[in-house]
């Protein structure tokens, strides 16, 4: 509102109608700082990023679901538990505890577990931990079982999960270091990993894309500098190893590690292989299984294959084909898998 005046009379009515006006006004001064003006309710301010993040502000996208979840929580970790993690000298012995206290606790209450203790992560690299090889490694490590995990949370019709919170910790990790460290990150943890789901989405976060149709959806932060395309080729290296070895379809999403692939590279590589794992059942069955997205509107959700997105690198028609020669005489799960991917195949064309 363009009028102070009549703001301050609209919110001092509001607060009248409150059980505990004291505490409302406090909330409504963190969560907008001209109210806090108004009503003379100064809370700290926030102006780095670094202090926007570490107060959880409104004003950063990734923390403003929080503010719609208010409710009281039994299912979260205490600070000082989360520091004595983190304060070990081995991360992988801190990842391991986390994990094995997630796994006792109650199901309903796993998704909520992990999703907290990947914001508290993410706080403390983005303040003042040092953000090593042994923990960018220990990420990675036990990324997977985060990413499958999804806990899918949506707010406006726009999902976040796991992988993304996890992209976003480390992103945000890498820039608070210089660009020599930020090498010797990515070169020493390609090297380790045996799951590259994560380490594709970062690498596209912070080096975008070289082929010029790939027109990656990331801002880049943290730059590679010269160093870009040497990172680039080592991870394709890695890639390339696991689309040979046919480990690339056990990734915990096989998914981004084809996009990361097809973006790196100019030449007709992934459809070519592609092309030749369509006729390996492992090959095949993914395919028809990642193809399919969740779309989310105003009218109700649905399963669509994008054509303009899987034309690029599959024979849809194809894979069609072959869909419908397991509905006809593939097991009970190929047949329940065919029908989902061909019922999608329907909604290519839906907006």
């Amino acid at each position: 509102m363009d009028d102070d005046k009549k703001l301050q009379d609209k919110i001092s009515e509001g607060l009248r109608n409150a059980q505990q006006s004291d505490a409302a006004r406090y909330a409504l001064a963190m969560l907008f700082p001209k109210v806090g003006e108004l009503l003379k309710t100064y809370v700290s301010r926030a102006n780095t990023l670094i202090e926007r993040r570490q107060k959880r502000r409104m004003s950063l996208s990734e923390f403003t679901g929080s503010y719609f979840h208010l409710d009281p929580q039994k299912a979260t970790w205490a600070r000082t538990e989360i520091d004595s993690v983190l304060n070990q000298t081995d991360p992988r012995e801190s990842l391991k505890r986390i994990m094995d206290r997630i796994r006792v606790a109650d199901e309903r209450d796993r998704p909520r577990l992990r999703r907290l203790f990947l914001e508290q992560l993410d706080g403390a690299f983005s303040l003042e931990r040092p953000f090593t090889l042994e923990w960018l490694q220990s990420i990675i490590q036990f990324s997977p079982e985060f990413i499958r995990a999804r806990d899918q949370v949506v707010v406006f019709l726009f999902p976040t999960e796991n992988l993304d919170r996890l992209r976003r910790l480390v992103v945000h990790a890498l820039e608070a270091t210089s660009l020599e460290e930020r090498i010797v990150l990515f070169k020493g943890t390609i090297s380790t990993a045996t799951d590259i789901t994560l380490l594709c989405e970062v690498f596209r976060a912070v080096a975008g894309d070289k082929n010029p149709s790939g027109s990656t959806k990331y801002h880049k932060p943290a730059t590679l500098g010269n160093e870009t395309e040497p990172v680039r080729e080592i991870l394709l290296t890695k890639i390339r190893y696991f689309a040979e070895s046919g480990e690339i379809w056990t990734q915990a999403d096989p998914l981004h590690v084809l996009w990361c692939w097809w973006s790196s590279v100019i030449s007709a590589e992934v459809p070519e292989f592609i092309g030749r794992a369509i006729g390996d059942p492992t090959g095949l069955r993914t395919l028809l299984h990642i193809t399919v997205s969740l779309v989310r509107s105003s009218d109700g959700n649905y399963e669509q294959v994008s054509r303009e997105m899987w034309s690029k690198i599959v024979d849809l028609e194809l894979l069609k084909k072959l869909a419908n020669d397991l509905l006809a005489k593939g097991t009970e799960n190929d047949r329940t898998l065919a029908q989902r991917f061909l019922s999608a195949l329907k909604n290519s064309n839906r907006r």
